[in-house]
């Protein structure tokens, strides 16, 4: 099997209509893997706003991109680069949820942080002195 990735560049030119030969080569070969990554999730997610014109935008670029890649990902753990199976949009739904986790990195905003959780209230005191 044959293993493609393409830029997210590329695979939006290809939504948006360009490149029609590279697209009937890629579509319906059962000799091709064509994953999305991670990265193209977060070149997405970088457009991300709450109007219903942006929202659907995203959902035909998600569409897109599951319809393409049949759902085959490469994730990392920190360590190693995997394929997965997960749908596109599975993924951008969970950087959505995560989005505001590092929003306020201040001394205050960690201190906030640290109270909320009760293992981590008795740090606090080393957290101020810093």
């Amino acid at each position: 099997m044959i293993k493609v990735y393409l830029d997210w560049n590329v695979i939006s030119q290809m939504k948006n209509g360009n490149h029609t030969e590279l697209q009937n080569i890629l579509q319906n070969n059962s000799k091709l893997l064509i994953p999305y990554s991670t990265s193209h999730i977060g070149d997405i997610f970088s457009s991300f706003n709450e109007t219903e014109e942006q929202k659907e935008l995203i959902r035909l670029d998600l569409d897109y991109l599951s319809k393409l890649t049949k759902n085959h990902c490469l994730s990392n753990n920190g360590k190693n680069v995997f394929l997965d199976y997960t749908s596109p949009d599975e993924l951008f739904q969970q950087r959505i949820e995560t989005k505001d986790i590092f929003k306020n990195i201040s001394f205050d905003g960690l201190r906030e942080i640290f109270n909320q959780d009760e293992s981590t209230k008795k740090k606090e005191k080393r957290i101020s002195i810093l």
